[in-house]
């Protein structure tokens, strides 16, 4: 009790040294005690999430390896102390090391370092990328996945194309409401008997660009009273007068 938390309660504190020195409790520790010294290589980044790691490399190299992402995530800091020996992953990254060495001599890079060293991916999660990662979720492979980055650049260019596609649509939306008000203007101007018949056929096959214009020339089709049939049978053109005295 002596070593309680100042934030956590007396009574809460008395249950959880309760809890953990349960039989229970006990036995999965000493469990997981074991799986741990089984573990090769543990990394050193504590709670520094394997992606951040990764974002930080990539602003200074670009595309990251999978041997530097090894190397980055299990640098010991100096002058720190540490529970077990770190030799068994020293001697893998100078082992990668020199096959980059080699390789570089050569002129080649068909081998990917960290593979030929610690062996290749298997099913599920990929190694150095963090938790949920697997190979669906990363696009291509040469020598390792392609980079965050690229990724990032599919799907800029997926939502440009939908964004393409949206735009396209809307203008089909409006020819076609241009279309149907002209419609609806040219039948109403038929019903009420103020359009030449035939100009009908005329209208029906205007082009869209024509179409908008269809108001002025139905305007201009608007049958007016003739000046010598008491406004029946001829047109009459805007400003004429007829001769008959109306008054």
């Amino acid at each position: 009790m002596a070593k309680r938390p100042d934030y956590i309660p007396e009574y809460q504190f008395k249950e959880l040294l309760k809890y953990w020195s349960s039989d229970k409790l006990q036995r999965s520790s000493e469990i997981n005690k074991e799986n741990r010294k089984k573990l090769m290589d543990p990394h050193t980044a504590g709670k520094t999430s394997f992606a951040v790691i990764r974002n930080e490399l990539e602003k200074t190299k670009e595309p990251v390896s999978l041997k530097e992402m090894f190397v980055a995530t299990r640098s010991r800091k100096p002058g720190r102390a540490y529970k077990h020996s770190d030799e068994n992953t020293t001697s893998k990254i100078a082992e990668m090391e020199k096959i980059e060495t080699q390789q570089s001599v050569d002129g080649s890079q068909s081998v990917d370092a960290f593979s030929s060293v610690m062996g290749p991916e298997h099913l599920g999660r990929l190694r150095l990328y963090g938790r949920g990662v697997t190979k669906t979720t990363l696009k291509g492979k040469v020598g390792h996945f392609m980079s965050t980055s690229n990724a990032t650049n599919d799907t800029v260019q997926e939502m440009q194309e939908r964004i393409r596609k949206m735009e396209e649509q809307i203008e089909e939306q409006k020819r076609t409401i241009r279309q149907e008000i002209t419609a609806y203007v040219i039948a109403q101007l038929q019903r009420a008997g103020l359009i030449n018949p035939n100009i009908l056929a005329t209208l029906s096959i205007l082009s869209l660009e024509e179409a908008t214009s269809a108001p002025q020339a139905a305007n201009q089709l608007i049958r007016r009273p003739s000046t010598g049939s008491n406004n029946q049978g001829g047109e009459l053109e805007v400003g004429d007068k007829s001769d008959e005295d109306l008054t």
